[in-house]
């Protein structure tokens, strides 16, 4: 079990990178440190098709931003992702973008921009 749980660690450090750093808040001694994570959505994709790759949490998150279906959210997410009735909403509001012939347009219009952008970062403090 315990090789397992570091078996995942390692995989989810393929596609998460994280750094550091500290910085003082007004001239008070007060030292804030924020970290920045990045999720590389690529590289949990296909990592998420390789089968002899344990499918972590992280891996099945990443690989949602890349998903071409519904369907394919829908088994990503699984059971445990999400409460049934947050999965269930999540879905229709995806499916309910989908239909949306503006949105849709302006998804057109802007989507090379993104192309390469196949990370997300998130802040934390």
């Amino acid at each position: 079990m315990k090789k397992e749980g570091k078996m995942r660690e390692e995989i989810d450090k393929k596609v998460l990178s994280e750094c550091s750093c500290n910085y003082i808040i007004d001239g008070d001694n007060k030292v804030k440190t924020i970290k920045v994570v990045r999720l590389d959505f690529d590289k949990c994709y296909e990592l998420m098709h390789d089968d002899s790759i344990p499918k972590t949490n992280v891996l099945r998150w990443g690989s949602i931003f890349k998903a071409k279906t519904i369907n394919e959210i829908s088994e990503l997410l699984g059971d445990d992702l999400l409460t049934p009735e947050k999965k269930e909403k999540l879905l229709e509001s995806i499916r309910t973008a989908n239909k949306d012939k503006e949105l849709l347009a302006a998804w057109e219009k802007d989507k090379d921009a993104w192309k390469d952008k196949g990370s997300l970062y998130i802040s934390i403090e």
